[in-house]
């Protein structure tokens, strides 16, 4: 009954303003783009403060467990290294922590300066002058010093039981700022500083994030997890304030950088979301195989961020979005905004700290939108409209986020194409709603309120009755056999798809189904230069729904493993290709047994799910010609 209510308040409190026509969002399923690898936001300089505050334990539950991020920024601050303390790692640490007693998150890690000891001004702070790197007696940039402090500081996360997955060197490596900084340019230059008055000569960013990558890729066998390196992560996305992005990719090895990272302090305007959309774009065009990653904006009421937020995962095609203020001290920008100290007189509330209408705003994309989800495509017959749309990895739900910044209410019909709706959620935040449930989702007539967003969470129709299709993959000499068998009366064709990262997918092939219902397809190998090959299936049935198959993995000629382990970090299901692996050890770090599982030595993919606690583990595999193989891996259940 309250869903019901709530439907006709919306309308009737709203009836004033003129409906226009009929409009009809298209949904095509069979049209995919970028994968999402999270929404999130960061903590640096308010960290102690909600450490210490006495609700921190809410604060918590909000950040990571009701509002559905999975990505944790921080800074990192391991500026002692001869043993003093680092009061702003351990509370970064601490919180990230917190996270993933909630929920599964991803920490991303930039620096905002190294230690004193390798800047050239002897200070974290740049005071708005153009201090880089330190230079040795010779000279030249302390380049690798610089990238064993960075091995140093991950190996410090992991002792204090986190492991970063994301790693941006430098934050806004352009930007001479009055705090921590510290400058790279492209290549090493000597450049004007306005605020010392003379020439001074600057590191390369291209020269640091090799010496970074190469030294971690040296010592990864330490490391639980290596981390995925992105940059340049510049102050923002102008093209004219240079340098610009592609002035530091072009110099770079764009073969150690995971994605491109950056910010939007210029580019745009923090009073129509709108203006970003060239630039956005251009990132989109520029760097169309690199997972593009906002990393820290917060500007703007919560409307423009909602529409902000759309424009870089509609028109960037970012992977992910990341806030800068997220929960902070006295700042009513941010997501979560609380009350410094533990004298509750001066609380501004009894809670000590506030949700934000901005919060809500995020969460219309954030609490329905996953990693490892991907952006389909979706045309709104409206301009006025802003929708994106995104399908869950076994294409079972979709979430529609809609931002109405028409002016009018309007009455919205979706048009899905491959994906039949079985039944939906809508959730709607507004002047007066915060991402409130406001009912069930009817297939015509959906109304969208007046500078509303919405989001639609929709479960297909269960498809038709076929039994799960598994796909074989077989290597021999230089190619692939890839094979599988299933009663295809129902199936119209396959789609097979080949993956170099277990991610993003590309059909190589369209299968139509036959009378004998096996099928058969060799992929050749063109190169030998990657550790491993991905290959499912995408199954279109007659009613045109989709399915895919189970992932069949096969190790190429880089890798030394004789058995693939993936993925790490693991969720659920551990997964072992290779031939050989008869027998499966599981350790904690103390060495203690948990669990033995005997496999068959003559697959080449074997599977477990053995229902772990949160943790470290180790995993010794016994292979059949006696020989064995030990992995590290984080359970994350």
């Amino acid at each position: 009954m309250y869903k019901i209510i709530l439907v006709l308040v919306l309308l009737m409190g709203q009836s004033y303003h003129a409906f226009s026509q009929t409009d009809t969002l298209t949904i095509d399923v069979n049209k995919r783009y970028q994968v999402i690898e999270g929404f999130g936001g960061a903590m640096y300089y308010t960290a102690p403060a909600l450490v210490a505050h006495p609700n921190k334990q809410k604060i918590y539950d909000y950040l990571f467990k009701d509002l559905g991020t999975t990505i944790l920024r921080v800074c990192n601050q391991y500026i002692n290294e001869n043993g003093g303390k680092n009061t702003y790692l351990d509370a970064e640490t601490s919180i990230a922590l917190e996270a993933n007693k909630r929920t599964p998150t991803d920490l991303m890690v930039s620096a905002w300066s190294p230690p004193p000891a390798y800047k050239s001004n002897h200070n974290i702070s740049n005071y708005g002058t153009q201090a880089s790197l330190d230079t040795n007696v010779n000279g030249q940039f302390v380049y690798g010093p610089y990238a064993k402090w960075w091995y140093n500081s991950l190996l410090q996360f992991q002792k204090r039981g986190v492991s970063v997955k994301y790693l941006s060197i430098q934050n806004e490596p352009n930007w001479p700022a009055s705090y921590d900084a510290c400058i790279f340019r492209p290549t090493e230059q000597v450049i004007y500083d306005d605020s010392l008055k003379k020439n001074v000569k600057v590191a390369s960013y291209a020269t640091a994030f090799s010496n970074v990558y190469d030294t971690i890729f040296k010592y990864k066998d330490s490391l639980i997890q290596v981390p995925k390196m992105i940059g340049p992560e510049l102050i923002g996305i102008h093209r004219w304030y240079a340098p610009y992005t592609t002035d530091y990719t072009n110099k770079m090895d764009m073969s150690k950088c995971y994605g491109i990272a950056h910010h939007l302090y210029t580019g745009g305007n923090t009073s129509y979301a709108n203006q970003f959309i060239p630039n956005l774009s251009y990132l989109n065009q520029y760097f169309p195989n690199k997972p593009r990653f906002q990393t820290e904006y917060s500007e703007g009421n919560w409307f423009f961020t909602a529409q902000l937020i759309h424009n870089s995962l509609f028109t960037e095609h970012a992977s992910s979005y990341v806030l800068w203020t997220y929960a902070w001290n006295n700042n009513g920008s941010s997501l979560i905004d609380f009350d410094s100290g533990t004298d509750t007189t001066k609380w501004r509330n009894k809670n000590g700290y506030t949700i934000t209408k901005k919060y809500y705003a995020v969460k219309n994309f954030s609490n329905f939108i996953k990693p490892g989800w991907q952006m389909i495509d979706i045309t709104p017959s409206d301009t006025l409209i802003a929708a994106s749309a995104f399908i869950s990895p076994d294409s079972s739900q979709i979430a529609v986020v809609i931002v109405n910044n028409s002016g009018r209410q309007i009455k919205v019909n979706l048009n899905p194409i491959g994906f039949s709706i079985a039944k939906g959620d809508i959730y709607l935040t507004n002047s007066t709603y915060n991402c409130a449930l406001a009912g069930a989702f009817n297939a015509k007539q959906n109304i969208l309120p007046v500078s509303s967003v919405i989001t639609y969470l929709l479960t297909r129709t269960p498809p038709l009755a076929i039994k799960e299709v598994k796909l074989k993959a077989i290597k021999e000499n230089n190619k692939v056999i890839c094979s599988w068998k299933v009663d295809a009366s129902q199936i119209n064709n396959f789609e097979l798809q080949k993956s170099y990262d277990g991610t993003n997918f590309s059909t190589i092939a369209t299968i139509y189904s036959n009378a004998s219902n096996n099928y058969t397809y060799n992929d050749s190998i063109n190169s030998v230069n990657i550790p491993s090959i991905y290959y499912r299936l995408k199954i279109v049935e007659k009613t045109n729904q989709t399915d895919f198959s189970t992932v069949s993995c096969i190790s190429i000629g880089v890798s030394k493993r004789k058995i693939l382990v993936y993925p790490n970090p693991i969720h659920n299901t551990i997964f072992f290709n290779g031939m050989g692996l008869t027998k499966v050890i599981i350790s904690d770090e103390s060495g203690k047994i948990i669990l033995v599982n005997n496999t068959k030595a003559g697959s080449n993919q074997n599977c477990l799910t053995p229902n772990l606690r949160k943790g470290v583990y180790l995993l010794k595999l016994q292979l059949d010609n006696g020989e064995t193989q030990t992995e590290k891996i984080i359970y994350q259940p």
